[in-house]
Protein backbone atom coordinates (compact mmCIF):
# COMPACT_ATOMS: atom_id res chain seq x y z
CA UNK A 1 0.00 0.00 0.00
CA UNK A 2 1.32 3.69 -0.80
CA UNK A 3 0.12 6.14 1.48
CA UNK A 4 0.24 10.05 0.41
CA UNK A 5 -1.21 12.69 2.82
CA UNK A 6 -2.82 15.26 1.08
CA UNK A 7 -3.23 19.61 2.15
CA UNK A 8 -5.29 19.94 -0.71
CA UNK A 9 -5.08 23.01 -2.49
CA UNK A 10 -5.73 24.20 -6.27
CA UNK A 11 -2.12 24.00 -7.32
CA UNK A 12 -1.58 20.17 -5.58
CA UNK A 13 -0.08 17.60 -8.41
CA UNK A 14 -1.94 14.91 -6.39
CA UNK A 15 -3.02 13.11 -9.00
CA UNK A 16 0.10 13.46 -10.91
CA UNK A 17 1.33 11.70 -8.06
CA UNK A 18 -1.47 8.52 -8.36
CA UNK A 19 -0.67 8.89 -11.73
CA UNK A 20 3.11 7.89 -11.11
CA UNK A 21 2.58 5.42 -9.04
CA UNK A 22 -0.25 3.34 -10.96
CA UNK A 23 2.21 3.74 -14.14
CA UNK A 24 4.82 1.68 -12.52
CA UNK A 25 2.52 0.07 -9.86
CA UNK A 26 -1.00 -0.73 -11.44
CA UNK A 27 -2.46 -3.00 -9.33
CA UNK A 28 -1.29 -1.19 -6.10
CA UNK A 29 -3.65 -0.02 -3.08
CA UNK A 30 -3.27 4.13 -2.94
CA UNK A 31 -4.37 5.59 0.30
CA UNK A 32 -5.33 9.31 0.62
CA UNK A 33 -5.12 10.84 4.15
CA UNK A 34 -6.90 13.88 4.02
CA UNK A 35 -5.15 16.50 6.52
CA UNK A 36 -7.88 18.56 6.73
CA UNK A 37 -8.34 20.36 3.29
CA UNK A 38 -9.99 24.06 3.45
CA UNK A 39 -11.84 21.75 0.64
CA UNK A 40 -11.78 18.45 0.50
CA UNK A 41 -14.36 17.65 -3.15
CA UNK A 42 -11.53 16.70 -4.54
CA UNK A 43 -12.02 13.38 -2.57
CA UNK A 44 -14.83 12.52 -5.10
CA UNK A 45 -12.41 12.16 -7.78
CA UNK A 46 -10.24 9.87 -5.31
CA UNK A 47 -13.40 7.60 -4.80
CA UNK A 48 -13.93 7.61 -8.66
CA UNK A 49 -10.55 5.71 -9.07
CA UNK A 50 -10.49 2.12 -8.80
CA UNK A 51 -6.92 1.78 -7.08
CA UNK A 52 -7.53 4.29 -4.86
CA UNK A 53 -8.76 4.34 -1.68
CA UNK A 54 -9.82 7.53 1.14
CA UNK A 55 -8.75 6.97 4.37
CA UNK A 56 -11.68 6.99 7.20
CA UNK A 57 -9.39 9.13 9.39
CA UNK A 58 -8.71 12.75 8.65
CA UNK A 59 -5.00 13.47 9.63
CA UNK A 60 -3.60 16.72 11.09
CA UNK A 61 -0.28 15.39 12.40
CA UNK A 62 1.73 15.81 8.60
CA UNK A 63 3.38 12.60 7.59
CA UNK A 64 3.83 11.02 11.09
CA UNK A 65 -0.29 11.02 11.36
CA UNK A 66 -0.70 9.63 7.84
CA UNK A 67 1.63 6.56 8.56
CA UNK A 68 -0.08 5.94 11.84
CA UNK A 69 -3.91 6.23 10.85
CA UNK A 70 -3.24 3.78 7.27
CA UNK A 71 -1.74 0.82 9.72
CA UNK A 72 -4.80 1.49 12.26
CA UNK A 73 -7.30 1.50 9.25
CA UNK A 74 -4.98 -1.38 7.60
CA UNK A 75 -3.00 -3.29 10.09
CA UNK A 76 -2.19 -6.05 7.75
CA UNK A 77 -0.37 -4.92 4.74
CA UNK A 78 3.02 -6.07 3.97
CA UNK A 79 4.17 -2.87 3.61
CA UNK A 80 3.30 0.87 3.86
CA UNK A 81 4.95 3.11 1.48
CA UNK A 82 4.80 6.86 2.49
CA UNK A 83 4.97 9.39 -0.21
CA UNK A 84 3.84 13.47 -0.07
CA UNK A 85 1.58 14.55 -2.95
CA UNK A 86 4.18 16.28 -4.41
CA UNK A 87 6.42 13.35 -4.89
CA UNK A 88 6.17 11.42 -8.03
CA UNK A 89 7.97 8.10 -8.83
CA UNK A 90 10.76 8.25 -11.45
CA UNK A 91 10.86 4.11 -11.35
CA UNK A 92 9.61 1.20 -9.82
CA UNK A 93 9.81 0.84 -6.33
CA UNK A 94 9.62 -2.95 -6.81
CA UNK A 95 12.86 -4.10 -5.66
CA UNK A 96 11.95 -1.88 -2.03
CA UNK A 97 8.62 -3.78 -1.32
CA UNK A 98 9.61 -7.21 -1.95
CA UNK A 99 12.12 -8.11 0.88
CA UNK A 100 11.62 -7.63 4.67
CA UNK A 101 13.70 -4.29 5.08
CA UNK A 102 12.16 -1.11 5.71
CA UNK A 103 13.43 1.30 3.48
CA UNK A 104 13.62 5.13 3.91
CA UNK A 105 13.73 7.77 0.89
CA UNK A 106 16.92 9.45 2.21
CA UNK A 107 18.22 10.11 4.89
CA UNK A 108 20.91 12.99 6.58
CA UNK A 109 23.60 13.13 8.67
CA UNK A 110 23.71 16.32 11.28
CA UNK A 111 25.29 17.61 14.09
CA UNK A 112 24.11 17.68 17.71
CA UNK A 113 20.72 19.57 18.81
CA UNK A 114 19.91 22.85 19.90
CA UNK A 115 18.50 22.60 23.39
CA UNK A 116 14.90 22.97 22.67
CA UNK A 117 15.28 20.68 20.07
CA UNK A 118 16.82 18.12 22.48
CA UNK A 119 14.40 18.69 24.85
CA UNK A 120 11.57 18.09 22.66
CA UNK A 121 13.10 15.16 21.28
CA UNK A 122 13.15 13.41 24.78
CA UNK A 123 9.89 14.51 25.87
CA UNK A 124 8.80 12.64 22.90
CA UNK A 125 11.09 9.47 23.89
CA UNK A 126 9.73 9.62 27.36
CA UNK A 127 6.74 8.21 26.14
CA UNK A 128 8.17 5.18 24.08
CA UNK A 129 9.96 2.53 25.15
CA UNK A 130 12.55 3.66 23.75
CA UNK A 131 16.42 4.74 25.59
CA UNK A 132 17.05 8.54 26.67
CA UNK A 133 18.76 10.57 23.85
CA UNK A 134 22.00 11.66 24.88
CA UNK A 135 22.67 14.76 22.31
CA UNK A 136 25.82 13.89 19.41
CA UNK A 137 25.06 13.58 15.63
CA UNK A 138 22.28 11.64 14.33
CA UNK A 139 20.76 10.41 11.35
CA UNK A 140 17.11 11.39 10.01
CA UNK A 141 14.84 10.38 7.55
CA UNK A 142 13.36 12.99 5.03
CA UNK A 143 10.00 13.53 5.56
CA UNK A 144 9.35 10.30 7.28
CA UNK A 145 9.12 8.97 3.58
CA UNK A 146 10.34 5.37 2.31
CA UNK A 147 8.63 2.22 2.68
CA UNK A 148 8.15 0.70 6.36
CA UNK A 149 7.80 -3.22 6.20
CA UNK A 150 4.71 -4.68 8.62
CA UNK A 151 7.59 -5.96 11.38
CA UNK A 152 8.44 -2.44 11.50
CA UNK A 153 4.94 -0.93 12.02
CA UNK A 154 4.54 -3.83 14.70
CA UNK A 155 7.67 -2.35 16.98
CA UNK A 156 6.88 1.13 16.50
CA UNK A 157 3.40 0.51 17.92
CA UNK A 158 4.34 -2.05 20.62
CA UNK A 159 7.27 0.56 21.48
CA UNK A 160 4.43 3.68 21.23
CA UNK A 161 6.78 5.53 18.74
CA UNK A 162 4.07 6.47 16.22
CA UNK A 163 1.70 8.11 19.12
CA UNK A 164 4.30 9.68 20.82
CA UNK A 165 5.76 11.39 17.78
CA UNK A 166 2.59 12.76 16.29
CA UNK A 167 3.68 16.33 15.55
CA UNK A 168 0.94 19.28 15.52
CA UNK A 169 3.31 22.03 13.88
CA UNK A 170 5.99 22.08 11.72
CA UNK A 171 8.67 22.35 13.99
CA UNK A 172 7.16 18.89 15.86
CA UNK A 173 6.89 17.96 12.00
CA UNK A 174 10.81 18.27 11.22
CA UNK A 175 11.54 17.09 14.45
CA UNK A 176 9.60 13.71 14.14
CA UNK A 177 12.07 12.67 10.84
CA UNK A 178 14.75 13.25 13.19
CA UNK A 179 13.37 11.06 16.03
CA UNK A 180 12.36 7.89 14.23
CA UNK A 181 15.72 7.90 12.84
CA UNK A 182 17.39 8.14 16.80
CA UNK A 183 14.95 5.44 17.89
CA UNK A 184 14.75 2.95 14.69
CA UNK A 185 18.74 2.78 15.07
CA UNK A 186 18.07 1.92 18.30
CA UNK A 187 16.49 -1.44 16.78
CA UNK A 188 19.62 -2.06 14.91
CA UNK A 189 17.89 -0.36 11.66
CA UNK A 190 20.99 0.89 9.52
CA UNK A 191 19.06 3.82 8.26
CA UNK A 192 22.21 4.54 5.87
CA UNK A 193 22.25 1.43 3.79
CA UNK A 194 19.07 1.39 3.38
CA UNK A 195 18.16 4.28 1.90
CA UNK A 196 16.14 4.22 -1.46
CA UNK A 197 18.34 7.71 -2.96
CA UNK A 198 20.72 7.86 -0.36
CA UNK A 199 22.02 11.19 1.08
CA UNK A 200 19.81 14.43 0.92
CA UNK A 201 22.47 16.71 1.59
CA UNK A 202 24.16 15.89 -1.45
CA UNK A 203 21.15 15.00 -3.21
CA UNK A 204 18.86 18.80 -2.39
CA UNK A 205 19.72 20.64 -5.38
CA UNK A 206 18.70 17.82 -7.33
CA UNK A 207 15.16 17.10 -5.85
CA UNK A 208 13.15 19.33 -8.77
CA UNK A 209 14.94 17.30 -11.68
CA UNK A 210 14.94 14.38 -10.28
CA UNK A 211 16.75 11.22 -7.99
CA UNK A 212 16.91 7.86 -10.18
CA UNK A 213 13.98 6.70 -7.92
CA UNK A 214 11.43 9.96 -7.34
CA UNK A 215 11.76 13.64 -8.16
CA UNK A 216 10.01 16.43 -5.71
CA UNK A 217 7.83 19.43 -7.30
CA UNK A 218 7.23 22.22 -5.59
CA UNK A 219 2.76 23.09 -5.20
CA UNK A 220 3.08 26.68 -3.28
CA UNK A 221 2.06 25.31 0.09
CA UNK A 222 4.00 26.19 3.12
Amino acid sequence: MFIIPSKYVPTSPLFQCIDTITHFHPNEKILVVDSYSDDDSYLKSCKERDNVIVSQYKNKHYECGALYYAYKEFPDEPYYALIQDSVFLNASWEEFLCDDRTYNLLYFDEGPFLQMELNYTNEVIKNTEYEHYVNDHHVGMFGMLGVYKSDMMKTMTKKNLLEAALPVDKFGSQMTERILGICLMQDGYEIKRDSIDGDFHSQKFNLGSGLKHFRKVYCGRQ
